[in-house]
C-alpha cells in the first residue's frame, strides 16, 4: 500500500553551541509517497536540515527529483515554517542510506551513510571498494556542494552515529572481518565488531586513527 509521509517540526528550546537558541516552530509537511526520513539536525540559524530516501519522485519546495539507479536519497535545508529552502539528490547504483547529519558553527553541514557498489551527488561520484563503505558528503550553507568521501575497506562497514567536535568528524558502527583504509588495518576479533574513528575536517578521506572493540561473537 502507498504511504504519504509527514514530519512534524515542535515547539523547541534548546541551546545550539554556545549562544544560539533555536526558534520555537511547528508545522506538518507532507512530503509524498513512500518518503521516508531518517535524520534531521539542527543548523546555526534556527533552520532544520532533514535527510531520507524516496522511490519514485519527490517535491522538496521548488526542487522535483525522480528516482534514478537503484536507490535515491535527499537532504533538505528546512525553515523554521515548515518549508524546504533548498535540497539535493543522491543517486546510488546499489543500496543507499541516509544515517546521520552534523552541523558546524560555520554553517557547513555533514551527512553521513552507507552505500553499496556506488553514489553520486551532482557532479560527484564515489565506489565503494567493498559490500558496505561510508560516505561522508560535505553541503555548504549556501547549498554549495564541497566534498564526497567514502571510508571503508574490502570488508563491509556499517553506520551507527556521528560527532563533529573542533576540527575532526567521529564516526562510531560496525565493520566484519578486516578494517584496511589507507596505513589503517584492523581485523575484528569476531564476525562483526564496534569501531570509534576519527577524521579530520579538512579532508574526511583521511582516517587519523581507528579503534575497534569486540569479543569473539557479533557487537
Amino acid at each position: 500500500a502507498d504511504l504519504d509521509f509527514n514530519y512534524t517540526i515542535s515547539p523547541v528550546s534548546t541551546v545550539y553551541g554556545e549562544k544560539s537558541l533555536i526558534p520555537s516552530i511547528s508545522s506538518v509537511t507532507n512530503l509524498g509517497q513512500d518518503v521516508q526520513i531518517s535524520a534531521v539536525s539542527s543548523s546555526y540559524n534556527g533552520n532544520y536540515i532533514i535527510g531520507g530516501s524516496f522511490e519514485s519522485s519527490l517535491e522538496l519546495g521548488t526542487d522535483t527529483f525522480s528516482s534514478e539507479g537503484n536507490s535515491n536519497g535527499f537532504i533538505s535545508q528546512v525553515g523554521i515554517n515548515g518549508k524546504s529552502i533548498r535540497s539535493i539528490q543522491l543517486i546510488g547504483s546499489g543500496e543507499l542510506s541516509v544515517d546521520g547529519i552534523q552541523s558546524s558553527a560555520d554553517g557547513d553541514h555533514y551527512i553521513f551513510g552507507e552505500f553499496t557498489s556506488g553514489l553520486r551527488v551532482g557532479t560527484y561520484e564515489i565506489s565503494s571498494m567493498g559490500g558496505s563503505d561510508l560516505f561522508i558528503l560535505q553541503w555548504g550553507k549556501n547549498g554549495e556542494l564541497k566534498n564526497l568521501s567514502a571510508v571503508g575497506g574490502s570488508s563491509d562497514e556499517y553506520f551507527s552515529d556521528g560527532l563533529l567536535f573542533e576540527n575532526n568528524l567521529y564516526l562510531t558502527g560496525q565493520f566484519e572481518e578486516t578494517f584496511s583504509y589507507g596505513s589503517k588495518s584492523v581485523s575484528s576479533k569476531g564476525a562483526k565488531d564496534g569501531f570509534v574513528m576519527q577524521l579530520p575536517l579538512v579532508d574526511p578521506s583521511i582516517v587519523n586513527w581507528f579503534l575497534g572493540f569486540g569479543g569473539s561473537e557479533n557487537e
